[in-house]
């Protein structure tokens, strides 16, 4: 009630500011024109952040409001606002494509450079945190907008599924929550389709271990919609609980706290899957589960796969706060009585995001970048993009 104010009015004043400097650019003189033209887009990029602000974080509130008062009004309005949020996204790409032209860093591309992830190319600039390649994707505008993507377009999608990693046999609970939803039909994925639906809950049970895509079909405000999520199925489901115990490198026990539970099991010959969850009775929402390539050996458990995301987690209220990219990763159990162990080559720049969104303003990336150098032993200069990294989690 009281910053969403503040914030449009904030957007407003620096609109009148920005088209102020716009009536008087032309009696700018040249010596002075690169000044003008900083300070003009430096108010233009403050007036976008409050707008986008007020309308990212105006989406899950709208997105809030209509889960506790279900309506087509407050579900429109959240869409409207997130839509409105990317597009002040792209508007702010806008005005920082101008300002790089005004950098006295050259060739630009170097500046900018490293791709989406920013680690793409060498870095030449004297920042050992590559702010400038940040800045050049609105890498903080486009991960808000990601974020509250997930909470608003989730909720429209108005399907949950309780946990998608299952033994065979268990029934797995499908709901309908939007009463919107009309003629919905639902396909399981191993041949049988329900249709229509009988009432908003749904138990699927499934006779053979595998991976499956269930659909559903409906009607929604007189147009086609779809919906649809994986399912693995497993021979015997496994579960470590949050066990998780850094082996390695040193000093990353600080994480442990926030390490994910697994579940784990063969969805089929040759099909080893590990999904990850902050719940306690290792309930896995969709998404969070991946095939793995077969080892083919005698231990008990064990697959691979070239990139994971490992969840932080917050497991007093089963939140996922961000996750940490572990490459060449590998999931071994030798034998049934002893732990499972991954491990593989963590991305530290995730590391860095992953503090600076844990700490909730405690930490921006210069200083987390060092929190986590000497974590591991490194000056931020020298600190490695990967560092070799193992866990080991005791099962059930």
């Amino acid at each position: 009630q009281s910053v969403a104010s503040a914030l449009e009015a904030m957007d407003a004043r620096y609109a009148a500011l920005v088209s102020r400097l716009d009536g008087v650019d032309a009696t700018v003189p040249a010596a002075a024109r690169p000044f003008f033209d900083e300070i003009r887009d430096g108010l233009a990029i403050n007036g976008l952040r409050a707008r986008h602000q007020r309308e990212a974080y105006g989406a899950l509130v709208a997105h809030r409001q209509a889960d506790l008062e279900p309506t087509s009004a407050h579900t429109a309005a959240a869409a409207a606002l997130l839509a409105a949020a990317r597009i002040t996204t792209t508007d702010a790409l806008v005005v920082i494509a101008r300002r790089e032209q005004g950098y006295r860093y050259l060739p630009i591309e170097r500046a900018i450079g490293g791709g989406v992830d920013c680690d793409a190319d060498t870095n030449w600039t004297t920042y050992a945190y590559r702010y400038l390649c940040r800045t050049h994707t609105a890498f903080y505008w486009r991960r808000i907008d990601e974020l509250a993507a997930a909470q608003v377009e989730g909720a429209v999608e108005g399907v949950a599924i309780e946990d998608v990693v299952v033994e065979v046999g268990t029934p797995v609970k499908l709901v309908l929550a939007d009463q919107g939803l009309v003629a919905a039909t639902v396909d399981r994925g191993d041949g049988s389709i329900a249709a229509p639906v009988p009432g908003p809950n749904l138990a699927l049970v499934y006779k053979t271990a595998g991976i499956y895509t269930v659909r559903v079909d409906a009607t929604r405000d007189g147009k086609p919609w779809s919906w649809s999520a994986k399912l693995a199925v497993v021979d015997a489901e496994h579960h470590t609980g949050f066990s998780g115990v850094v082996d390695s490198p040193d000093g990353m026990d600080l994480v442990e706290g926030m390490l994910p539970a697994l579940v784990f099991g063969y969805a089929g010959a040759g099909k080893p899957v590990v999904g990850f969850t902050a719940r306690e009775d290792g309930a896995v929402v969709p998404g969070r589960f991946v095939e793995l390539s077969y080892a083919g050996d005698a231990s008990s458990f064990h697959g691979a796969a070239s990139k994971v995301l490992v969840p932080i987690v917050n497991s007093s209220d089963a939140a996922i706060l961000t996750d940490v990219i572990v490459g060449a990763a590998d999931f071994e159990q030798v034998d049934a009585d002893q732990p499972l162990v991954l491990s593989g080559q963590m991305s530290t720049a995730s590391i860095i995001d992953g503090v600076v969104a844990v700490g909730k303003g405690a930490f921006e990336p210069t200083g987390a970048r060092k929190l986590i150098a000497s974590t591991l032993g490194y000056t931020p200069d020298t600190l490695p993009a990967t560092v070799a990294f193992q866990v080991s989690y005791a099962t059930k």
